[in-house]
């Protein structure tokens, strides 16, 4: 299953492939990278990716996405806007912070 195209005013579009579920939703905005989950004082990297983490949650809970047993595969893609921060440090950046998100909703 592909996602569905996202436009140049989003930053990630998500999708969640389990048997009988499939949720797709878009994340308008930026979220934190790589660099600035890792880089820093332990206090102000936890309040970023706990901001980040609520954030993304609201979009969760208004796709009701039930709480899943077994494997999904989810795909996240990221875009940006302009090339000031590289692929890597985005994508690894908002897949923790969502695959953290939907681990706290359940």
């Amino acid at each position: 299953m592909s996602l569905p195209p996202i436009k140049s005013s989003d930053n990630i579009a998500m999708i969640i492939d389990a048997p009988d579920i499939v949720a797709h939703f878009t994340i308008p905005g930026r979220l934190p990278g790589y660099n600035e989950l890792t880089v820093g004082h332990w206090a102000a990297r936890g309040r970023v990716k706990q901001a980040a983490k609520d954030k993304v949650a609201v979009y969760i809970r208004q796709t009701r996405i039930q709480p899943i047993a077994g494997k999904v595969t989810v795909e996240i893609r990221c875009y940006e806007p302009n090339r000031r921060r590289d692929c890597d440090n985005v994508t690894s950046g908002a897949a923790k912070v969502i695959l953290d998100a939907l681990q706290a909703c359940g």
